[in-house]
């Protein structure tokens, strides 16, 4: 059983790093498209929401080679 929790466990794991890694670039890019600090902070929960439902999923970030 303690394998299946660890299992359970490694979409939040990586959401949090991807989460903590990201989230002000995110922000300030949603700030400076959105110029409204309420709807830039929607912008963001709604991305990561997708983020985190995609990990749930099993599906992984794609790198789109830029540079």
């Amino acid at each position: 059983m303690p394998v299946l929790r660890q299992r359970e466990r490694r979409p939040d794991r990586a959401f949090e790093r991807l989460y903590r890694t990201h989230v002000h670039e995110v922000y300030r890019y949603a700030l400076a498209v959105t110029g409204n600090r309420t709807d830039a902070e929607d912008v963001v929960q709604n991305a990561f929401m997708n983020a985190y439902r995609a990990l749930e999923r099993g599906q992984r970030q794609v790198d789109s080679g830029g540079g």
